[in-house]
């Protein structure tokens, strides 16, 4: 009944079919997603997807301090919540996802190699009749490489309304940002505000005027 959808696709390439190039390369290409609708109210989304590239001998002789092998990866899911009644609108997701990319050249492999994760939730609230919008989220992302441990936190939130009959409109937002690096977390931190004003003298005619602003320290 249209509440599962499943699709994916996979893919293979290699050149050099005359063996008149120096080297060969062989790619691998594999994606998958998944969507389902439990309901009206919830739903979730998974993607995978898998590439490779790995190079052989060809027309010469090649060595492992040249030819390239690597394999990247990257998985994502986002449930979302959507509940309402008479007086107003609340809507929850979360969106979680894995990258890696892993160098399998004995040379450079050790410096390449890159992990990710991230995670995001996201909070929305539309009241009926009143029509004020308010929002929040969170962030963290956690990311390294051979040489590197980083890791990032933020918090936003943000509203705004309709006023005198919708010709005037105000919204503002606040966010925080806290981003460390190595293994004591040594870092800085990230403020940001903003406040947007709009007037619509015509049904075709609107201004807008936005004050925004951030201050960084210890980055």
């Amino acid at each position: 009944d249209r509440q599962l959808r499943v699709s994916g696709s996979v893919g293979i390439q290699k050149d050099n079919l005359l063996k008149t190039k120096a080297f060969t390369t062989d790619r691998l290409i594999g994606s998958g997603d998944i969507y389902w609708m439990a309901n009206e109210n919830f739903s979730v989304n998974a993607q995978f997807t898998n590439y490779s590239t790995g190079q052989s001998a060809g027309r010469v002789a090649g060595n492992d301090s040249i030819l390239a092998r690597d394999v990247t990866r990257s998985a994502t899911i986002a449930p979302r919540l959507t509940m309402q009644d008479e007086n107003a609108s609340h809507s929850y997701m979360l969106s979680a996802g894995y990258q890696n990319y892993t160098d399998l050249s004995a040379f450079t492999g050790g410096l390449s190699n890159t992990d990710a994760m991230n995670a995001t939730f996201m909070y929305n609230y539309t009241g009926i009749e009143s029509r004020l919008a308010l929002n929040g989220a969170l962030t963290y992302v956690d990311a390294s490489t051979g040489t590197v441990h980083g890791r990032t936190v933020g918090v936003s939130v943000g509203g705004g309304m309709p006023l005198l009959n919708e010709e005037l409109s105000l919204s503002a937002n606040l966010g925080y940002t806290r981003a460390g690096i190595g293994i004591d977390g040594a870092g800085g931190n990230v403020f940001s505000e903003g406040l947007t004003a709009g007037y619509r003298p015509t049904e075709d005619d609107t201004f807008n005027m936005t004050v925004s602003g951030m201050q960084a320290d210890g980055l």
